[in-house]
C-alpha cells in the first residue's frame, strides 16, 4: 500500500486488521516518524518508494516471516528516541519483557524456548497471547511497541 492521493492513515489502520494479510507500507519519506507510525498503524514493514527492487522484495519476504528490515539509521534514531522517552512500562511483566528484549537482540524461538523451559509450541502460544496484549499482529510491532513503552532497551 502507497500513502498519499486518497489513502489516509486512518484507511491503512484498517487494512491491517485482518487475518492472514501482511500490509507493507510504501513511503514517500522515510523517516523514524514515518517508520513509527505505519508499524504503530499495523504496518508488517515498511519501505521507501524508491527503495530497489531487491530491497523491497526483501521487507515484503520478511513481514510475512513476521519479521522487519529496518535501515540502521532508521534502528538508531528510533533507539534513541525510546531511550530518551519519558513513557511508562506499562503492563507488561518482567518475563514478557524479556521475551520481547530478547527477540529484539536476535534470539530465535528454540533458543527461547530453551531459555524459558518451554516447547516451542508453548512459546509461540506465549507470543501469540503478548501479541494480542500490545494489539499488535507482528512480533516486530510487539518488540516497537514494548519499546515506545520501555519496557525493553
Amino acid at each position: 500500500m502507497m500513502m498519499g492521493g486518497d489513502i489516509t492513515w486512518d484507511d491503512l489502520a484498517s487494512f491491517t486488521g485482518w487475518p492472514d494479510v501482511v500490509v507493507v507500507l510504501l513511503a514517500q519519506e522515510l523517516d523514524t516518524h514515518h517508520v513509527a507510525r505505519g508499524f504503530t498503524a499495523g504496518c508488517s514493514g515498511v519501505v521507501h518508494l524508491n527503495g530497489s527492487a531487491a530491497w523491497v522484495r526483501s521487507v515484503v519476504e520478511a513481514a510475512v516471516r513476521g519479521e522487519a528490515l529496518l535501515a540502521t539509521e532508521v534502528v538508531q534514531e528510533l533507539a534513541v528516541k525510546v531511550h530518551t522517552s519519558p513513557l511508562n512500562r506499562g503492563s507488561l511483566t518482567p518475563p514478557e519483557a524479556s521475551l520481547l528484549n530478547e527477540l529484539a537482540n536476535g534470539a530465535t524461538i528454540a533458543k527461547l524456548a530453551r531459555q524459558f523451559g518451554w516447547s516451542e509450541r508453548t512459546l509461540g502460544r506465549r507470543l501469540h497471547d503478548l501479541k494480542s496484549k500490545l494489539r499488535v499482529t507482528t512480533r516486530a510491532q510487539a518488540i516497537l511497541r514494548a519499546a515506545q513503552m520501555g519496557a525493553i532497551e
